[in-house]
Formats: structure tokens, sequence, C-alpha cells
């Protein structure tokens, strides 16, 4: 993998910055990295030329980095990879990445053998994404539903929120588990870097993965936890 690194240094922060979990074992969160919504808000059809579509106030600053180095048959393609930083801190790994693209600098951009590997890192993290919402969506609806047990309320709608959430949950957690495997085949053959599932440190560009401040409950351990009858 080889990085169009893409830094946002705001204020704003967005609320709907989505946090992903990659190891349903144990829940850890990082924030997803090629999350399409960077690319995808506009301001009409418009997007200013040094400014950013996302955030109301931010300096966006962008890195090409190849890991391929002097290798170019090595290089597993070049893909936006995004992150966030306070305006407030002086941040060690702006001055570690040397001088900014410029506006008017030509960009490397993959070649169409690529396509397929980051469709998949796109694919893997969209699930790990959804992994995390339909595990936040469970907590909350069978929280709720215990508070109405204590009350002797009979809520058939929560126990319907559970019984969809669940579902989800799973649905997703297998599809994370089916893309890992695909990504580790692909590993193991040269064609891209080691599956984040497997831990972010052999990572070539484990620096730049940002996680969540938000709390790690393991999806495996929830689908336990919650009401079997809502299975």
């Amino acid at each position: 993998m080889c990085l169009t690194l893409v830094i946002h240094q705001t204020d704003n922060e967005p609320e709907f910055r989505h946090s992903a979990i990659i190891d349903p074992n144990s829940g850890h969160k990082v924030f997803n990295p090629y999350e399409n919504t960077f690319e995808d808000r506009r301001l009409g059809d418009a997007v200013e030329e040094e400014g950013c579509s996302l955030h109301d106030l931010c300096t966006k600053i962008e890195w090409q980095i190849c890991n391929a180095k002097h290798d170019e048959s090595a290089c597993f393609g070049w893909q936006n990879f995004h992150m966030v930083l306070s305006n407030h801190n002086e941040h060690p790994i702006l001055s570690r990445l040397g001088e900014p693209l410029g506006p008017s600098d030509e960009r490397k951009v993959s070649s169409d053998i690529h396509i397929p590997y980051i469709k998949l890192r796109e694919e893997y993290w969209l699930a790990g994404s959804l992994v995390g919402f339909w595990a936040r969506q469970l907590i909350e609806s069978n929280n709720k539903l215990e508070v109405q047990g204590t009350l002797l309320h009979d809520d058939g709608y929560l126990l319907e929120c559970c019984k969809s959430a669940r579902k989800e949950l799973q649905l997703y957690i297998d599809k994370l588990e089916e893309l890992a495997s695909r990504w580790r085949i692909h590993s193991q053959l040269g064609k891209m870097e080691p599956c984040p599932s497997d831990g972010l440190a052999c990572n070539p560009f484990a620096e730049f993965f940002q996680m969540s401040p938000e709390s790690g409950t393991s999806p495996y351990q929830l689908l336990k936890d919650t009401d079997s009858e809502a299975a």
C-alpha cells in the first residue's frame, strides 16, 4: 500500500466520523481511514482547491508516501488515507513528513491491476464500521429493554430492535471475517500489506491509524451476553 496521506487540521471534527471494529474478539475501535464521507461530501458541485469539503474550518494537507521505495513492482497501489488532527496541539508527525504536496503538484495514481485490492480495503473497513454501528445499536436497545424489564413493561418494539441488531451484527461480523480471509491470502502472495485484523503493528503505516476514544466491547461477547431469546 502506498498512501496519499490526507491530513485534516481542524477544530471541527465531525460527529459522523465512523469508528470501525476490525477485531471482533477485542472490540478495539479504529477510525476508518478510507471513509468515503471525506470524498463524497461536496459544496454544490465544486470543492475549493485548497479547502476542505468535510470541515468548515480546515487546513487540508497531502503527502504521497510509497512503501515500495525503489521497487515499483512491490507497490500495493495508491489510496487516499485520512487523518484528522486538532489545530490546538502540536503533532510531531507533521515535522517528520517533510514538505507536503502543493495544489499544482502531480499526484501518482494506481494502475488498474491494483483496483481489486483498493476495493477490498474499502469493503473491509466499511464492514468494520458496520460491526461497530450494530454493536452500538444492540447495546443501546438491550439497555433500554433491561430498563423496561425492571419496570415490568413488555416492550415488543425494543425486543424486535434487539433481534434486528443481533442479526445485523452477526451478518457484518461474518462479512468482516470473509474479507479478512481474502486479505490474508493476498498478503501471503505479496499483493497486499498484512491484514489489520491481525494487528496494526505489522502495518508499514501503523503510525497513521487513529484509535477511537470510545471504549471497545467485544462483539462476540456482546452476542453471548444479550438475551438468547432475542436471537
